[in-house]
């Protein structure tokens, strides 16, 4: 505090070379905070360019849940709670409730499971579809071999 209102580094008992005192050093100090400050703007320029924010998830939304220990999405849960910030609580299926940032969560693809409209003439649910062997091929596959002459295998005998 003292250095700033005096703008110089206070001489005190302590044993320290005459140089030390030299305004070059608080230049250069000065400087190397300058360097520090447009290093840190440029990393964080380089790392917005494609970080991106991920959605945030609602509660009751079933998720994959990542084993930090393995990498491993091995676990789902349902989401209970959405923190103040980017973690949530989930309720897994034997009844633990575990605390987990966003990043090691993701939600669960669950297949639309609605069922085919019934067709009034027919009862059947499904349009019938046609057996692999009943399909004939419309193009036959030509059998292609190589044009490259093959040499005669010279066999060394003693």
């Amino acid at each position: 505090p003292a250095q700033i209102v005096y703008g110089h580094p206070l001489r005190s008992q302590l044993p320290l070379h005459y140089r030390a005192f030299d305004k070059t050093w608080q230049t250069e100090a000065k400087t190397a905070d300058e360097v520090a400050w447009r290093a840190s703007k440029t990393a964080q320029l380089y790392y917005d360019r494609n970080a991106r924010a991920l959605p945030k998830l609602d509660p009751g939304t079933k998720v994959l849940i990542q084993n930090p220990g393995t990498k491993r999405w091995s676990k789902t849960g349902v989401v209970v709670e959405r923190g103040s910030r980017r973690d949530y609580q989930l309720k897994l299926p034997s009844g633990r409730v575990y605390r987990r940032n966003r990043r090691f969560l993701r939600p669960l693809f669950q297949p639309d499971r609605r069922e085919p409209p019934n067709n009034p003439t027919n009862n059947i649910p499904y349009p019938p579809t046609t057996l692999l062997t009943e399909v004939e091929p419309k193009v036959k596959s030509i059998l292609r071999r190589s044009t490259r002459k093959i040499k005669p295998v010279v066999r060394f005998t003693a």
